[in-house]
């Protein structure tokens, strides 16, 4: 099996630095700068939500859940998004998100597969993701997929290598 890292990411709670190995670049701004980049007001914990697979924390509008063939749906109305959560019937977690902001063609999709169970919880160890937005005037389509090779639970404080070369612009 052959794999290469493409990007590292770190996220604070008021900050991101996202290294791109691949062209040797790298990105640091406020959350804020983030959220107008990509044209949705994002925070840490909204992140962290759709890392996990969980429920985007909004302030919302829930409607009652769909029943589906093999899934539930749930929708938050938030504003200027329409969220739909999509959860397994057989696991009882989040198998997809679909965002779309109201008239545009602005929209995120992320599904979630691989569920292992890590500890005492289930957990996706794979998330595809697609970003349709406008920034600047210009139509951007970013495709992503994130595949966790290790996952562990601990109390301890973490720390990770986030050391940037002088080669990088």
């Amino acid at each position: 099996k052959l794999s290469f890292e493409g990007l590292r990411v770190l996220i604070t709670k008021d900050s991101a630095f996202i290294i791109n190995r691949l062209e040797k670049s790298y990105f640091a701004c406020d959350i804020g700068a983030l959220s107008e980049k990509i044209n949705f007001e994002v925070n840490l914990e909204m992140i962290q939500a759709m890392i996990l697979g969980n429920i985007l924390p909004i302030e919302s509008e829930y409607a009652a859940p769909v029943k589906k063939k093999e899934q539930f749906m749930v929708a938050q109305n938030a504003d200027l998004f329409l969220i739909k959560n999509y959860i397994s019937r057989i696991t009882n977690k989040l198998s997809e998100v679909k965002a779309v902001k109201k008239g545009t063609d602005e929209k995120l999709h992320i599904s979630y597969d691989n569920f292992k169970t890590v500890g005492k919880y289930l957990f996706p160890h794979k998330a595809k993701s697609t970003i349709d937005f406008v920034y600047k005037e210009k139509e951007q389509h970013n495709e992503f997929e994130i595949e966790h090779s290790k996952v562990l639970i601990s109390n301890e404080k973490l720390s990770f290598p986030f050391n940037l070369s002088s080669k990088y612009t």
